[in-house]
Parts: C-alpha cells; structure tokens; sequence
C-alpha cells in the first residue's frame, strides 16, 4: 500500500490520505491532529451498505456502475494504511499526543470484524500510544458486538452506533442494509 496522494485543510490540522493498494484501488484514510491524533480508518474497498448519506456509496467501477464494494481490506493493509500515516511528515510533528484509531472510514467494519480485530491488535502492539480504539458500525451484527466485548485488547475499544434516525421506518429508508 502507498500514498498516492495527501489533500490538507488549510489549518493542516486535518487531512485526507488517499492510499492504493496492491490491486490498484484507491482507499481514503483521515488524520486529525487535534488534543490526540486520530485516525479515521478504512476496513474495506467501497461499501456493500449502501446508505443514502454516504460518500461511499458513489460506485467504485465506471465501467460497471452499480458497483459500490471490492472486497475487505487485510489486516496488513489496514495496519499499513496507518503505519503509512502514522510514519509520514503529517503525523511527525506531534509524537508524543495519543493515537486515537477510529474504524470509520469506508465501509462497515463488523462485515470484516476478523481483519479489524486483528489490525487492533498488531496497530497497539507496534504503536504504544495507542489510547483507544472506536468501531463505528450500522448495528447489523449483533452478536459480533456481543463477541467485540469479550476480546481482550490492550487498549480500549469503544462501538459507535450509526443510528441516523429516530425511527426504524425512515433509517431502512437511509440506511437500507442496516
């Protein structure tokens, strides 16, 4: 995996790493430098949610349009897409704040919890200011958010529930696949 491409605010606090990997697809990957670093991470190529709201939605393939995921990521790519981040001249400046990983970049994290448990795991083991991860997810698993919270971690780990509205009816209607 390699940066093909890093697009910053105009207070460089904030960036949006474009990555590609091997297969040459293209993933998005943020960087907050804000009271901690935050990583927003992403956990597949694309989306198969298909949530109204979200730019990952936009399909991924211009000779097949209605295709809108490719496949998960590894946990090597995960853990690379960060390291990549965490090891370029952005991310150099502020070493000693906290590392906040946060799964919420493209696609639904629980429909490759394998490869994002694991990323936890390697990214904590080699960064040690690692103070946390958040997993956001649409709540289509609940039982793997039952298993999340028998893992044994060395950092935190905290679920985000992207419920996006204040009944069932209208979030089918935003978030299809939810």
């Amino acid at each position: 995996m390699k940066i093909v491409k890093i697009i910053s605010s105009k207070d460089k606090k904030s960036y949006k790493v474009l990555q590609q990997t091997h297969d040459n697809h293209v993933i998005e990957t943020g960087y907050f430098d804000l009271g901690e670093r935050i990583i927003c991470i992403s956990s597949q190529i694309g989306c198969p949610m298909e949530c109204v709201f979200c730019a990952t939605t936009t399909p991924v393939d211009s000779v097949n349009p209605m295709l809108h995921f490719i496949r998960d990521l590894t946990s090597q790519e995960i853990y690379q897409q960060v390291k990549n981040v965490l090891d370029n001249k952005i991310s150099k400046t502020n070493k000693s704040k906290p590392i906040l990983l946060s799964y919420m970049g493209m696609g639904e994290p629980f429909l490759n919890y394998d490869n994002v448990v694991k990323s936890i795991e390697e990214i904590s083991s080699e960064y040690k200011n690692v103070s946390q991860a958040t997993i956001a997810t649409s709540g289509i698993f609940p039982e793997k958010i039952k298993r999340l919270a028998k893992e044994k971690f060395n950092v935190k780990v905290k679920i985000q529930l992207s419920l996006h509205a204040p009944n069932e009816r209208l979030r089918k209607k935003i978030m299809p696949k939810a």
